[in-house]
């Protein structure tokens, strides 16, 4: 008996080294091909849940681009920034993983080529980009109430992407409009929640392998959503002809959140500016082409204009002014590509386009 209890002692020991060898080997390697995800960038917040960490520094990795990634102790891809010079206009950009500049140079991002081409201009103006991917127009709001202002700008830019913002705001919920008002619902993480969600950030950071297995289930949860299984909410739902009733509802929300944007950066002495941001689907033939067929779409069932028409007439009716980025793009497409192949988010090119279109928009609208 003592010797069938050593010997079982002696194959659990074994086993534990066997598992703890097999990791080992797999971090190792993993450490030397892995495709490392933006999400190690993160950092909990109880009011966003989530935001950019703080004077971070890191490499994200995917098959069609490297990217590295400076925050600032703002927490933003940017820039250290100072305090505000005399004479100077404040630009602050608000948006998604397009003003992030997600896939390209920090420099490449079109906020940093907007600054560039409106010094050019003669123009005596700063720009901030304040884009984190991942956010929603709810947490945009929630970070211009509590920290934008702070910057005191003078021309608050609120970028919009049409595949996903309306999206975000259904699926996030963190308010909801109720009798013709904006009121948060969601309630603040608590004190457990943070903690739980700091350990994993700290489990994402320091082992690759719990970053990788975590990204793969993220991956598998993200292709069941795509291939119809449980609540699928893909881009070319916003370009339908009729929409679904959960996107009726993103588009009563997201549109509410920027009005309060617009509010609260004139309140603030800031003029407000919605940029429109379309998918690539709307100015790319190959790309709505190849979705179309993936998908089994009919066109006839499709308007890919309806939803910048619906925002800019928003934004007409709450005296916002607005510029669609669609007709630069789709001119500018026929020149080349404007995209990462693979990911999808914009390439330098489809930066160059933006920001020269908003340079050209605030001096026209007399902003700077």
């Amino acid at each position: 008996d003592t010797g069938m209890k050593a010997e079982t002692r002696k194959n659990l020991l074994v086993s534990l080294a066997a598992v703890v060898l097999f990791f080992a080997v797999f971090e190792a390697t993993l450490r030397i091909f892995y495709i490392s995800s933006a999400a190690e960038l993160y950092a909990p917040d109880a009011e966003l849940e989530r935001k950019l960490a703080p004077s971070h520094h890191a490499l994200v990795r995917a098959r069609d681009f490297e990217m590295v990634v400076q925050t600032n102790a703002l927490g933003l891809r940017d820039a250290e920034v100072g305090e505000k010079r005399p004479g100077v206009k404040r630009v602050l950009v608000l948006g998604d993983s397009y003003p992030f500049g997600y896939g390209v140079k920090q420099a490449e991002a079109f906020p940093a080529r907007l600054e560039e081409s409106l010094q050019s201009r003669g123009k005596t103006v700063e720009v901030i980009n304040a884009g984190v991917f991942g956010w929603g127009p709810d947490q945009e709001l929630i970070w211009l109430r509590r920290e934008g202002v702070k910057l005191k700008p003078d021309v608050v830019v609120i970028a919009f992407y049409v595949g996903n913002d309306a999206i975000d705001s259904f699926t996030k919920k963190f308010f909801v409009v109720e009798e013709g008002k904006l009121k948060r619902v969601k309630p603040l993480l608590s004190g457990e929640e943070l903690n739980a969600l700091e350990f994993r950030s700290f489990l994402r950071k320091n082992f690759l392998v719990y970053a990788f297995l975590s990204e793969q289930v993220r991956t598998i949860l993200a292709a069941r959503a795509a291939s119809g299984e449980g609540v699928a909410l893909n881009e070319f739902e916003m370009l339908r002809k009729d929409y679904s009733p959960d996107i009726e509802a993103g588009m009563e929300v997201s549109q509410a959140v920027v009005a309060e944007m617009a509010r609260v950066s004139r309140e603030a002495g800031a003029e407000p500016l919605l940029v429109v941001i379309p998918t690539q689907m709307q100015y790319d033939g190959e790309k709505w082409e190849a979705v179309r067929r993936q998908f089994g779409l009919e066109s006839n069932g499709f308007d890919l204009e309806k939803p910048d028409q619906a925002l800019q007439g928003f934004a007409r009716g709450q005296g916002l002014a607005v510029l669609d980025l669609l007709p630069a793009l789709k001119e500018a497409r026929q020149a080349g590509a404007l995209n990462l192949p693979v990911d999808g988010h914009w390439n330098a090119a489809g930066h160059e386009v933006a920001a020269e279109a908003l340079a050209s928009a605030l001096a026209v609208q007399g902003m700077v």
